[in-house]
């Protein structure tokens, strides 16, 4: 399986530019995330595609312009490698792809919205691991806050979690459902959720978590 996912990963780079959007949380009453499942760009039926530093994931629109990189409405892989992964390589949790956030290593990936301020957001998703190898991986959720310049406010964890793989195949990835919560402060405009793999393992460095379908409301 190895030499299989060496063979079958390509890198494909997406970028966007288009017009701003704001979304109300106080008026979201269904999923604030752009491309929540990953199902955006494709990747080959039964294989993967990998996504490098500065790759967008879904249809980006430009959150403050003037700033260079900052995009609502899609993922952004704002560090590593990730794996776009589709079935039946091994089974989504909703639609048919999902991500491993370590591609030839771990990976990070974020996505900017327009928040209101003093405002409690749920950021939910499904989390699996590679099933490849039993053993436990990990990674790390996280917020970060701006002001309406841009200007970075406050950010932190969301927490850390973990997913053993024993036991699990490719048709039963065991996805389990991770729910979190914050509260924006007085003078936020734009938050940024990220999801950090904090797996490393020298023998495969692309064996990780696996999370998809992400709800933030």
């Amino acid at each position: 399986m190895k030499l299989r996912r060496l063979a079958m990963a390509m890198v494909v780079l997406c970028t966007a530019a288009l017009a701003g959007e704001v979304h109300s949380a106080s008026a979201a009453t269904g999923n604030i995330l752009g491309n929540p499942s990953f199902e955006v760009p494709k990747a080959p039926a039964g294989g993967l595609a990998r996504f490098v530093t500065g790759s967008t994931l879904g249809t980006c629109q430009l959150a403050m312009p003037g700033s260079i990189g900052y995009q609502t409405g899609c993922w952004r892989v704002f560090g590593g490698n990730v794996d776009v992964v589709n079935a039946p390589y091994w089974s989504a949790k909703g639609g048919k792809q999902s991500l491993e956030l370590n591609g030839a290593g771990a990976g990070d990936i974020l996505q900017v919205y327009a928040a209101q301020p003093n405002t409690t957001y749920h950021f939910s998703f499904w989390m699996s691991g590679d099933p490849v190898y039993p053993g436990t991986v990990s990674m790390l959720a996280v917020q970060e806050q701006f002001d309406s310049s841009g200007s970075y406010i406050i950010g932190g964890s969301l927490g850390s979690f973990s997913f053993d793989t024993t036991g699990h195949t490719p048709s039963s990835m065991g996805y389990k459902h991770v729910t979190t919560t914050f509260t924006t402060g007085p003078n936020t405009h734009w938050v940024d959720v990220e999801l950090q793999s904090t797996t490393f393992n020298g023998n495969a460095p692309w064996w990780g978590p696996v999370v998809d379908k992400a709800t933030l409301n």
